[in-house]
């Protein structure tokens, strides 16, 4: 095909469209050189099948490329010309699955509310050699913070004064923290919150806090004569949970 673009495609019926003009030069300009530059109303939809977790997609005669994967897949693409911008990626997948591209850039927001997604939607499009890749259909509201609870696990606190909680192994940053709610459990189910040190603030101490927040690890430690230091907080159950508010 003889893609090209308005002033490519213009030279094209110049050169070909002459006295003598056959009926298979007619076709050829309008089929190869005309109808394959420009952008129809309606798509041209294909189904792309992914091997070991890899999916090329092929958009030289396509305009939407669906995929169904129940593995993390990685996505390459071919046949895109420099200024496509209609073409679009359809993958169904299990929620909590990643997507990931090769030999594109990743502009979408919201990656990890993206990974909770059953069907990802992406715009693709090629610029100046590049291609870029956008999901269209997750909230982009930058002001929306994704959230994620974490076990605080085993913490008999009349012995130990402090326990770490890791983050990290949740795909979390410590720049992206804004904010971290804390829920403790006793041993006869009771459910308290541990609330920052208000001792620091010349009020009553009502138990404990947030000790530090490491790069990633958040510390929690009850204080010396608060109402945690009991034997109904010694026990080796989970002690509770620590949800950490948390942006893109």
């Amino acid at each position: 095909m003889a893609i090209g673009n308005r002033i490519e495609t213009k030279s094209n019926v110049t050169t070909k469209i002459v006295p003598a003009v056959t009926n298979t030069i007619h076709k050829d300009l309008l089929n190869n050189d005309i109808l394959a530059s420009i952008e129809f109303r309606k798509d041209v939809i294909d189904t792309e099948t992914e091997s070991g977790g890899l999916v090329t997609v092929d958009f030289s005669d396509k305009d939407l490329a669906t995929v169904v994967t129940t593995v993390t897949l990685t996505v390459s693409f071919t046949g895109l010309q420099n200024g496509d911008d209609a073409k679009y990626l359809e993958v169904t997948k299990t929620s909590g699955l990643s997507v990931s591209f090769s030999g594109a850039t990743d502009v979408s927001m919201r990656k990890s509310a993206i990974d909770t997604l059953s069907v990802a939607l992406y715009w693709v499009y090629q610029k100046n050699g590049n291609v870029y890749v956008d999901c269209v259909n997750i909230n982009k509201d930058l002001g929306s913070l994704n959230s994620k609870t974490i076990n605080i696990g085993t913490w008999d606190m009349t012995t130990a004064p402090s326990v770490a909680v890791n983050f990290a192994s949740e795909g979390i940053t410590k720049d992206k923290i804004r904010g971290i709610d804390v829920v403790i459990i006793s041993d006869t189910g009771v459910y308290d919150v541990l609330e920052q040190f208000k001792q620091f603030l010349g009020v009553v101490d009502i138990g404990g806090g947030i000790r530090s927040i490491s790069d990633t690890e958040i510390t929690l430690e009850r204080s010396v004569d608060g109402k945690f230091n009991v034997s109904d907080y010694s026990g080796t159950s989970n002690r509770g949970y620590v949800t950490i508010r948390y942006a893109d």
